[in-house]
C-alpha cells in the first residue's frame, strides 16, 4: 500500500514540526499540501523533514499559494517537470513502483481565477494522463465546493474530472466554520483505492487533512522497532579475554596455506568473542518524533482536542468556539516554547558531535540517498571491464631512486592475499552525468569480509 495525504497548510514554514509529527503517526508516504506560502529565498534545510525530500514549486512574486510534495525515501520518485504549466500551481510526480509507475500530481486553484483556467486545467491533466503510467492521482486544494453541483464553477471542476476519468474519493467537508462546512479539497484517482478516504483534524490549519491508501506494488516503509543483535562488550574482563585468546591462537596449526591461516586467526577471535560477549538480541529503540514533549503538552493537546470534537457537535456555539481557540493558541504557543527550549539545551554542550547534531537537525542539513537508477547486470559489466583492464599492470615496480638501508629489500615481491581478504562489499558511487548510466558510476569498496565480522563486535 502507498499511503497518501494532502492538506492546505496555511504556511509551511512554521508549522514543520506538526507536519514531521503527522505524518510519523499516519505512516505517510506521499504528503502534499498547498498555500504554504514561500518564497524563493527560503532554503529548503528550514522545512527538512527527516526521512523525506521535498518538492516545491512556490509563488515567486505575489503573496500566499504555492505548492509542495514531501516524499518518503523509501518512494523512487522522479520530479516531471515537463508536465508543469507555468500558468497552473501543480507540482506533478512520477512515483516507480515495480512493474509499475504512479503519477501524482499536487495542486491550487486559487479563488479568483477566471473561466479560462478551467481550460488550461484540462490540457494539462490530459497531457499528463498520455503516459504508460498505470494510474494518475490529483490532490489539491481547488476553492470549489464539490458537493454543491449547482455553482458554475463546480459544474467547470465536474466536466473537467468527467472528460480525464478522474473521481473523487473525498466525502466529507474539508472545511468546516460556524456557517458553512464544504469540501474544498479533492483526492482524485483514476484507479480505486483502499477502504474510504479518511478526513482527518489536525490542527495544524482550518482545513482538514485527508488520507488514502493506494493498492500498489510499492515496498512498505518499515516504521516498527527491528530487533537485532549486538554485544556487550563493557562488560568483557579484558584479563581474562587476553588470557583465553592466547590459548586459541596456539590451538591452531603454524604450518598450513595463507588462507587456512588466516581463517584459523579469524576463527580464535570470533570464538573468543563468543565466550566472553556473546551475541544477544535486542531491540532498536525508535528515535522520538518529538522530544520536547513533556505531560504539559500533552495535556494541553488533549484538552483542545476534546473542545474541538464538541465543536463539530454544535458548531452555532460561539463560546465553544471561542474555547477552541485559546486551547489551541495555548498549545501551539507552549509547543513552541518547549521546542526552543530544547535545542538551545542541546546546543549548550561542550560536546562538539552533540552540537553538530543539534544544528544539522535544526537547519535540516543530510546526506541524501543515492539511488543508482541503473540495472546491476550493467553497473556489473562496467565494474569488470574496470578490473579486467588489460592496460593495467599486473606487477607494481618499487619507485626510482635511492632506497634507505634494512627497508623494502627484505620483503619477497610474490607475496600471497587470502581468499577472505579479496571479497568485499561494493557500492557504486556516481561521478557526474547522467544517473541512467553505468559508466558514470566508480565501483566503491565498503569492507572486506574479514573486517566486517571483526566490526560486529
Amino acid at each position: 500500500m502507498l499511503t497518501i495525504s494532502f492538506l492546505n497548510v496555511c504556511s509551511i514554514r512554521r508549522k514543520v514540526d506538526e507536519v514531521k509529527e503527522f505524518l510519523s503517526a499516519r505512516g505517510v508516504h506521499i504528503f502534499g499540501m498547498s498555500e504554504t506560502w514561500l518564497k524563493p529565498d527560503v532554503g529548503d534545510g528550514e522545512l527538512a523533514i527527516p526521512h523525506y525530500k521535498l518538492f516545491r514549486k512556490d509563488r515567486p512574486i505575489q503573496q500566499g499559494g504555492g505548492v509542495g510534495i514531501y516524499c518518503h525515501e523509501s518512494v523512487v520518485v522522479r520530479r516531471r517537470m515537463d508536465l508543469e504549466a507555468a500558468e497552473l500551481e501543480i507540482v506533478w510526480l512520477e512515483v516507480r513502483c515495480p512493474g509499475d509507475t504512479l503519477l501524482v500530481g499536487c495542486g491550487y486553484r486559487p479563488p479568483d481565477k477566471p473561466v479560462p483556467y478551467w481550460d488550461s486545467l484540462q490540457e494539462n491533466i490530459e497531457t499528463a494522463m498520455e503516459g504508460p503510467q498505470a494510474s494518475t492521482v490529483l490532490i489539491g486544494d481547488f476553492n470549489i465546493d464539490y458537493s454543491c453541483e449547482n455553482s458554475p464553477n463546480a459544474q467547470h471542476l465536474h466536466r473537467v474530472l468527467s472528460s480525464s476519468n478522474l473521481r473523487n474519493y473525498v466525502t466529507s467537508p474539508t472545511r468546516v466554520t460556524s456557517h458553512t462546512a464544504s469540501t474544498i479539497d479533492l483526492f482524485l484517482s483514476n484507479t480505486p483505492i483502499s477502504g474510504a478516504c479518511e478526513t482527518i483534524y489536525g490542527d495544524i490549519s482550518d482545513h482538514f487533512a485527508i488520507l488514502a491508501h493506494l493498492p500498489v506494488n510499492q515496498t512498505e516503509v518499515n516504521r516498527t522497532s527491528q530487533p537485532g543483535q549486538s554485544r556487550r562488550i563493557h562488560t568483557i574482563d579484558w584479563e581474562k579475554f587476553q588470557t583465553d585468546l592466547c590459548v586459541h591462537f596456539h590451538q591452531f596449526p603454524r604450518n598450513g596455506t595463507i588462507n587456512d591461516m588466516t581463517g584459523a586467526f579469524t576463527s580464535a577471535i570470533m570464538e573468543t568473542l563468543d565466550e566472553h560477549a556473546p551475541l544477544v538480541a535486542r531491540r532498536k529503540r525508535g528515535r522520538r518524533i518529538c522530544p520536547w514533549l513533556t505531560e504539559e503538552l500533552v495535556s494541553a493537546v488533549r484538552h483542545r482536542n476534546r473542545l474541538h470534537h464538541r465543536l463539530m457537535k454544535d458548531q452555532a456555539n460561539e463560546v465553544l468556539r471561542e474555547q477552541h481557540r485559546l486551547a489551541r493558541t495555548f498549545a501551539r504557543k507552549l509547543d513552541r516554547k518547549l521546542r526552543n527550549l530544547y535545542f538551545v539545551n542541546q546546543c549548550n554542550t561542550p560536546d562538539q558531535r552533540k552540537l553538530w547534531s543539534a544544528m544539522n537537525t535544526v537547519t535540516g542539513r543530510r546526506k541524501e540517498r543515492q539511488i543508482p537508477q541503473v540495472s546491476v547486470e550493467d553497473l556489473g559489466q562496467v565494474f569488470g571491464e574496470i578490473v579486467n583492464d588489460p592496460s593495467r599492470p599486473q606487477n607494481l615496480h618499487p619507485p626510482l631512486g635511492p632506497m634507505p638501508a634494512n627497508s623494502l629489500h627484505v620483503f619477497k615481491p610474490s607475496g600471497v592475499v587470502p581468499t577472505t581478504f579479496k571479497h568485499s562489499h561494493i557500492s557504486p558511487l556516481r561521478k557526474a552525468g547522467d544517473r541512467s548510466s553505468a559508466r558514470n558510476y566508480r565501483p566503491h569498496f565498503l569492507q572486506l569480509s574479514i573486517t566486517k565480522n571483526l566490526l560486529t563486535i
